[in-house]
């Protein structure tokens, strides 16, 4: 591995960075990512609607309806 150009540091030109796992180009790479993906949001306290997957909400005090 080099440096691509344009990104060499002086001094650390022998320096390159190691990539421990890749997610991209791999066929379960989509499955992956939307796994990372849903755990982020779910941490951050919102839940996957039944309805749709692709759907998170967050609860609002007394319920699910909107505040206004």
């Amino acid at each position: 591995m080099e440096q691509p150009p344009g990104f060499i540091t002086s001094g650390a030109e022998l320096k390159v960075c190691r990539l421990k796992k890749s997610l991209y180009g791999l066929k379960q790479a989509p499955c992956q990512w939307n796994i990372a993906f849903h755990t982020a949001l779910t941490e951050l306290g919102l839940k996957r609607t039944a309805c749709d997957a692709g759907i998170y909400v967050r609860p609002q005090r007394g319920g699910w309806a909107p505040s206004t």
